[in-house]
């Protein structure tokens, strides 16, 4: 047993150098020996006493264990080499170092003991300075194995973080070894040059292998260079991977010398640096885009510094300019002989950019009068790395062909406003004589006066509708919507029916007309009514301009494959100044209001838009104003037919029926409603009228008509949906329907024949057409009614 008196003699040592106080469990199942081992061991560690082998397993299992575990080998319950192996499974013996406490004599407990895990023994009866020594060096291998633990998951950490850092950047690790040649790389490096980890052999000329053979000498050199300068190597190049993949790496090292100077070794680095030299490569690239752009541009790029000096022109400046742009850099604009006033108006305006940051629009005239150029210029602020505006850029634009086009705009709306005074006072001609000769009819009552006033009216009428035609012509034709009725036709027929037209203008001014028609029958592929539009439209100028009792002469012959028609006359002629805009939409040859007959100014520009739809051409000739003028038109001319063709004579009117028509005439418009139904009474027609959508649907079921003149825009129910109901009853399914719409294009055409017209007219609609249709359906339907 040990004596406790000897605890009154043992030195109080202290504690290892840098150890913390540690924890000791003691398993004793004596409690006196307990004590004095506590006592022992307390100046320089806690103890935790348990006296049987279960605690301390239950204690193991439930927490952080102690720095070292005294073990008696006796125990109740488990025997202590049982305690031994049950923590042995959980903690090795460097985690928990165990202290044997054992009978001397027992060897093979001893030796039992150590085979089982114990690090270190102590025998019974034990000396306190023993234990405690045992204890302290037994917590100092722990303390020592938690410090090489720390130290070595530091440089574990360290190395990851070196790791991380080499993989972030692309970069690896080599080395070479003069005395035999080796090349060791880290696993970076084979990333890099594509070559799996085995797969080098470890020597220079396996690297060398690697580099592109037209960098290999230059890699060489660089090299061979550092080991004999002694300085730092550096060289990018480009490494052929193995499958042929060529990528860009920075090579850096340094040489290690030994005795005499000898190079020993070479440590360094190898970097990716592909996407930097492909980036490299994009901004170069970007960059001469850049000065081919601004080389290429047709706006003047100059850039001021403070001092409002050139440093930087483009091409343009030459051909603006007329100097070497050389000549522009360094110098201000007054030093290159700018005018004073353009260099205030620039100087102030850079300035201002300088001073505020903000962009300004300068618009200046450059050049000799009469051929002056016009330009507009953006200052734009370029903002330095320090926030302050380092330069100016200067972008002038040539704005020569904007400002033409502004002026043209500017004469194409005074235009149109003459035109629109013009369509006024054109309007008005006609209406005044039609409401006097509706008074003149009123009076007469029937007489000779009324007929006569009559034909004024008709006559004033069809100028109306000519008028109305043209400027629908003119709008059609601008929206692309005019289809000609291209058919084989001959040149004659087009020159009858545009005299048949002209003739009574022409007469009514007393001119003489001289009609010329070829000798030998010419054909052309073109739309007869159109083309006869322009002759026609040629002969009507003619006679509006030239004085009455003038003479006109129409013309035809071949020339060239093509077909030239001539109209000419010895009128009011043509200025030089209007010459060449005489075809121009709303222009007019003599613009005084005392002329009556003007006109609207889109004759001609219809004219030359249909000859240009029938791929022809149309010029105009005058000597002067007072002087005559000619109007040339020329189109392409094709082989005749097979046999002789006949030109289209128009619509077939057909009998008339005997006992006439059963009509219904509906429209909103009651005037118009009752003076059509009037005029088909007068023409022996029996005649019902309705003036809108329902009323329109009762009339009919009531009256039973053979034939509808419906217009289309009615209150109620539109002619669409009337028609389409009309065509739903059987008893008035047979009815022919004739649509009366202000609309007159292909589309709306198309859209009445979908809702079930027969016929579809365009209003105002004279008495002609009228009898045409009804002429028609006798030839077509003779057992209608």
């Amino acid at each position: 047993m040990t004596d406790p008196g000897l605890l009154r003699h043992l030195p109080d040592l202290p504690a290892p150098g840098g150890v913390r106080r540690g924890l000791v469990w003691l398993v004793e199942d004596s409690p006196t020996q307990a004590e004095v081992m506590r006592r022992a061991l307390a100046g320089e560690h806690d103890v935790e006493i348990f006296s049987d082998g279960a605690s301390v397993l239950e204690r193991a299992a439930a927490g952080p264990g102690p720095d070292v575990l005294v073990l008696d080998w006796q125990l109740p319950g488990a025997s202590g080499i049982e305690v031994l192996r049950f923590l042995r499974q959980s903690h090795d013996e460097t985690v928990l170092p165990v202290l044997m406490l054992t009978v001397q004599s027992s060897k093979a407990d001893l030796a039992e003991g150590l085979a089982a895990g114990a690090n270190d023994y102590v025998g019974k009866p034990f000396d306190p300075i023993e234990l405690r020594a045992r204890v302290r060096t037994l917590a100092r291998i722990k303390w020592l194995h938690e410090r090489a633990a720390r130290d070595e998951q530091a440089v574990r950490e360290r190395e990851a973080q070196l790791r991380l850092a080499l993989e972030a950047s692309s970069t690896g690790l080599w080395v070479w070894d003069s005395a035999d040649d080796g090349v060791g790389w880290s696993p970076e490096v084979f990333a890099i040059v594509g070559v799996a980890e085995g797969g080098f052999d470890g020597t220079t000329e396996g690297f060398f292998r690697l580099v592109h053979p037209d960098d290999r000498a230059r890699v060489g050199a660089a090299v061979r260079g550092a080991i004999e300068g002694g300085y730092h190597y550096e060289c990018e190049f480009r490494v052929v991977r193995p499958d042929g993949e060529v990528v860009w790496v920075q090579n850096r090292g340094r040489a290690v010398y030994g005795e005499g100077g000898a190079v020993r070794r070479m440590l360094g680095t190898i970097t990716d640096v592909t996407q930097r030299r492909r980036a490299e490569a994009a901004l170069e690239a970007r960059e001469r885009e850049l000065r081919t752009l601004t080389d290429h541009s047709p706006d003047v790029l100059t850039r001021f510094d403070r001092d409002l000096r050139h440093v930087f022109v483009n091409a343009a400046v030459e051909r603006a300019a007329g100097r070497p742009r050389g000549e522009f850099l360094g110098k201000t604009n007054r030093e290159l002989g700018m005018p004073g006033e353009l260099c205030d108006l620039w100087e102030g305006a850079t300035r201002e950019v300088f001073a505020t940051g903000e962009r300004r629009l300068l618009e200046f005239s450059f050049g000799p009068e009469g051929a002056e150029r016009h330009y507009a210029a953006w200052l734009v602020p370029e903002v330095g790395p320090g926030g302050g505006v380092e330069h100016v850029l200067g972008v002038t634009h040539d704005v020569t062909e904007r400002k033409l086009a502004e002026r043209a705009l500017r004469a194409a709306d005074e235009r149109k406003d003459e035109f629109l005074a013009t369509l006024a006072h054109e309007l008005r001609s006609p209406l005044a004589p039609l409401r006097t000769g509706l008074e003149v009819v009123k009076m007469s009552r029937g007489g000779a006066g009324a007929d006569k006033a009559l034909g004024v009216m008709e006559r004033q009428l069809g100028h109306l509708v000519r008028l109305v035609d043209d400027l629908l012509d003119v709008a059609r034709i601008s929206r692309g919507k005019v289809e000609l009725r291209r058919e084989r036709i001959e040149v004659r027929a087009v020159l009858d029916h545009a005299v048949e037209v002209s003739r009574p203008l022409v007469e009514a001014a007393r001119h003489a007309l001289d009609v010329r028609a070829p000798g030998e029958p010419l054909w052309l592929d073109g739309d007869l009514t159109r083309l006869a539009q322009v002759v026609s439209n040629l002969l009507n100028n003619a006679a509006k301009y030239t004085p009455d009792g003038g003479r006109i002469e129409l013309s035809a012959r071949a020339e060239g494959g093509e077909a030239v028609i001539r109209v000419s006359d010895n009128g009011a002629g043509i200025s030089a100044e209007m010459l060449p805009r005489v075809f121009d939409l709303f222009a007019q040859v003599d613009r005084t209001r005392d002329r009556a007959q003007g006109g609207l100014g889109i004759g001609l520009s219809l004219v030359r838009r249909l000859v240009e739809l029938h791929g022809g051409a149309i010029e105009a000739k005058s000597e002067g104003l007072g002087r005559g003028s000619s109007f040339e038109v020329r189109l392409p001319l094709v082989r005749p037919a097979e046999g002789r063709a006949e030109a289209p004579s128009g619509a077939a009117r057909g009998g008339e029926r005997p006992g006439g028509w059963r009509i219904l005439v509906v429209d909103d418009n009651a005037d118009g409603a009752e003076l059509l139904a009037m005029t088909l009474e007068l023409s022996g027609h029996l005649t019902r009228v309705a003036y809108d959508g329902p009323g329109a649907l009762e009339a009919a079921e009531a009256f039973r008509p053979e034939v509808i003149f419906l217009d289309i825009g009615l209150p109620g129910l539109d002619g669409y949906e009337v028609a389409r109901r009309l065509r739903a009853e059987p008893a008035l399914a047979g009815a022919a329907l004739v649509a009366l719409t202000g609309w007159g294009a292909q589309g709306d055409k198309q859209r009445a024949l979908d809702a079930g017209f027969d016929v579809h007219l365009t209003k105002p609609v004279d008495r002609a057409e009228v009898e045409g249709v009804l002429g028609r359906l006798s030839a077509a339907r003779p057992g209608v009614g």
